[in-house]
C-alpha cells in the first residue's frame, strides 16, 4: 500500500504513509515508511525490509536493508547501512554505511558514520565529538562515550557519563560520572585492570594469584592468611622492610612482640619482646668456627 508521492515501479509489499515517504524507492520490497520523507531515498535506488517511523527517518537510505529507524532524523544519512536499529530522535543520524549497530536514545551514536557492531543505550551515548568511525563498542548510560573519535574501537563503558572524555580504544570504564579515574578501569589490549577504590571480600573468601591458583589471600574472621596452595615456592620481597606488629619497620625484619623459631612447638627458640632468649627442646645456639 502506498499513500502519497511514492514512485514505486516494481516493488511490492511496501507501506508508505506521509508526504514524500518512500518517494524514490523504485523496486524495494517489504518496507514500512511512516512520516514526512521517511525512507525518502534517491532516484533509481531500492531498499528492502526497512522500517522507518518519524520525520526524515532513514531519509537517504538507498540500498540499505533490514534497518529499523524510529524517531525524527533517526538513521537520516544512512545510505547502504544494513541491519541497524536506531530508536530516538537523531539516533544514528550520521550513519552512512555502518552495519549491525544498535542505538537507543536521543542523539545516541549521532556522529558515527561507518562503524559496525556497536551498542549505545542512553541519551547521547556514543554520540562522538564529531563525525567518526568506531566499531565493536558498548556504551550504556547517559552520555557514556560521548567524545569517542575514529579508531576508538572495542570499548565498554558502563554508567552515567562513563568514559565521557575517552578518545582511544580498548578501554573499560565502570563509573557513574565523567571522571577520568573510574571506579573500575581496564585496557583490553594489555590485559590490564585497575580498581580506583577499596576491594572487599567477605570472611573466608579467597583471592587467588597465579594461573594454577598458586597463592591465596583471605581473612577468616580473626586472622589474615597468606597460603601457598601448591605447597612449595618462595615468598620474595624485592625491597623494603617487613614489619610484624608495626606499620613502620626500620630494618629488613622487625617484630614487635614475642617471636618463635623452630620446626614445631617442641623444639624452638623464642625471643620475648623484652629481649629474653629461650631455648626449648633440642634447640641450641652454636658457635661456628670458619
Amino acid at each position: 500500500m502506498c499513500i502519497r508521492d511514492s514512485r514505486l515501479t516494481t516493488g511490492n509489499n511496501n507501506f508508505f504513509l506521509g508526504n514524500s515517504a518512500g518517494k524514490y524507492n523504485q523496486a524495494g520490497i517489504h518496507n514500512v515508511g511512516i512520516g514526512t520523507s521517511a525512507l525518502y531515498g534517491a532516484s533509481g535506488q531500492s531498499n528492502s525490509y526497512n522500517v522507518a517511523v518519524g520525520y526524515k527517518a532513514g531519509y537517504k537510505t538507498t540500498t540499505g536493508a533490514d534497518n529499523v529507524f524510529i524517531g525524527a532524523y533517526s538513521g537520516h544519512t544512512n545510505t547502504i547501512g544494513t541491519a541497524n536499529m536506531f530508536f530516538g530522535r537523531s539516533s544514528g543520524q550520521e550513519n552512512t554505511e555502518g552495519l549491525n549497530n544498535v542505538a537507543i536514545g536521543k542523539n545516541a551514536f549521532l556522529f558515527n558514520q561507518v562503524g559496525d557492531k556497536n551498542v549505545a543505550i542512553g541519551t547521547e551515548a556514543g554520540r562522538g565529538a564529531s563525525k567518526n568511525s568506531t566499531s565493536n563498542n558498548v556504551f550504556i548510560g547517559y552520555q557514556s562515550g560521548r567524545s569517542v573519535e575514529t579508531g576508538a574501537d572495542n570499548n565498554i563503558f558502563l554508567g552515567y557519563q562513563s568514559g565521557y572524555s575517552e578518545t582511544e580504544g580498548n578501554k573499560l570504564y565502570i563509573e557513574s560520572s565523567n571522571s577520568a579515574t573510574p571506579l573500575i578501569y581496564g585496557e583490553f589490549d594489555n590485559d590490564f585492570i585497575k580498581i580506583n577504590g577499596d576491594l572487599k571480600l567477605p570472611d573466608n573468601k579467597k583471592l587467588y594469584l597465579g594461573d594454577a591458583d598458586d597463592v591465596s589471600i583471605n581473612y577468616n574472621g580473626t586472622a589474615t592468611l597468606f597460603t601457598n596452595e601448591v605447597g612449595n615456592g618462595d615468598w620474595i620481597f624485592g625491597s623494603g622492610n617487613v614489619g610484624v606488629g608495626t606499620t613502620t619497620p626500620d630494618t629488613k625484619l622487625q617484630v614487635v612482640g614475642d617471636s618463635k623459631f623452630g620446626d614445631d612447638n617442641t623444639n624452638y627458640l623464642s625471643l620475648a619482646s623484652d629481649g629474653e632468649l629461650t631455648l626449648t627442646g633440642t634447640a641450641r645456639v652454636e658457635k661456628v668456627h670458619w
